[in-house]
């Protein structure tokens, strides 16, 4: 704690023991990254009562475009849950061994590759939707139903910074968690077959209607599900009559909706919370930014791309200050370059 009291005085040097106090929606950004240190310094104290004897795991997907993203969000949640001694899963195409070693710089680290048949029914579906050609990976994260030897598997997109303890999800006994949509969020309901909104005007009656609808960026799977091997099933999905009749982009995230509809409980949203949609969380879930424990980057604002960094930052009054807690984890991952291993180290020619 010594060293983040330290950097708090050279931001603020008045600041004593007040700094739990700041006032989460202040907007100047001094007082927000004081109150940012203080609850990462609170995040580090944290311990678990998590069973040590069971199996945990974290897994997401990785692409070269989203190599620094993926490194950040495997770096931040180590950061801030240090009680997690399970496996780190990293799904990828034929990744180069040149950027593996980046990912070696974690502990229990797997990186594994995308099934066959996933790859092969993406092609398809791509082939015949085009607006699917720059989503392919997408698919990919339906390879996490292979994983079934763990009590708990979390699965977080690439596009995510966590700045606090998650351990409160892995000790529910719910067989999976996620957090709302964003139609969950602006109370809008989907249509099954299309995926699309549904206007509250329509006529309802006898028709089937989604209403609680998760967005796949945050997603915690309990063994007992994992166990009954849906891995099979999910694949099958990405298929290009099931897509024919979908009116948005969505790809796993449909999927997984449909495949898992009777599974889930939808937790609340400062596990995945979105700027875009910052005003509905604090309406629906009553939290701030500042609660947050999981930012997630949707759409184009990824914080690796400076020239979306740069024309988002006026659109979101809380980027900025996500931008900058990323850039600061990107950097405290740099810090560790010196152990980085070689690629024959690893066993490469």
């Amino acid at each position: 704690m010594n060293a983040e009291i330290t950097q708090i005085s050279r931001l603020a040097p008045n600041v004593g023991e007040g700094i739990k106090e700041c006032d989460p929606r202040q907007e100047d950004l001094d007082n927000q990254i004081i109150s940012y240190i203080w609850i990462r310094s609170q995040n580090r104290q944290n311990t678990s009562n998590l069973d040590p004897t069971l199996k945990h795991g974290i897994i997401t997907v990785t692409t070269p475009t989203f190599l620094p993203g993926s490194l950040v969000a495997i770096h931040s949640f180590l950061r801030h849950n240090a009680w997690f001694k399970g496996d780190v899963i990293v799904l990828a195409n034929q990744m180069e061994p040149r950027f593996q070693r980046f990912f070696h710089l974690f502990p229990n680290i797997r990186i594994e590759q995308i099934s066959q048949e996933v790859i092969d029914r993406t092609e398809k579906v791509s082939e015949r939707f085009p607006q699917f050609q720059r989503r392919k990976a997408q698919f990919y994260s339906l390879d996490l139903a292979r994983f079934t030897e763990y009590d708990k598997l979390l699965f977080f997109d690439s596009d995510v910074l966590f700045r606090g303890d998650v351990s409160e999800v892995f000790a529910q006994k719910d067989r999976m968690l996620a957090c709302g949509d964003g139609f969950y969020y602006k109370d809008k309901w989907r249509d099954p077959v299309s995926y699309n909104v549904i206007p509250k005007t329509a006529d309802i009656s006898g028709r089937e209607v989604w209403t609680d609808n998760f967005n796949a960026g945050f997603m915690v799977f309990d063994g007992s599900l994992l166990r009954e091997k849906h891995h099979p099933q999910l694949v099958h999905q990405i298929d290009h009559d099931l897509f024919g009749s979908v009116d948005t982009n969505h790809s796993d995230q449909l999927i997984l909706n449909r495949h898992f509809k009777k599974d889930y409980r939808i937790i609340s949203g400062k596990y995945n919370f979105r700027l875009g949609i910052e005003d509905r969380l604090a309406e629906k879930d009553g939290i701030s930014y500042q609660e947050a424990r999981m930012i997630h980057f949707t759409s184009r604002r990824k914080p690796w791309e400076n020239v979306h960094v740069m024309l988002t930052i006026p659109k979101f009054e809380n980027y900025r200050m996500a931008y900058e807690e990323w850039l600061e984890n990107w950097h405290d991952f740099l810090n560790n370059l010196d152990n980085l291993p070689t690629v024959e180290s690893l066993g490469y020619g």
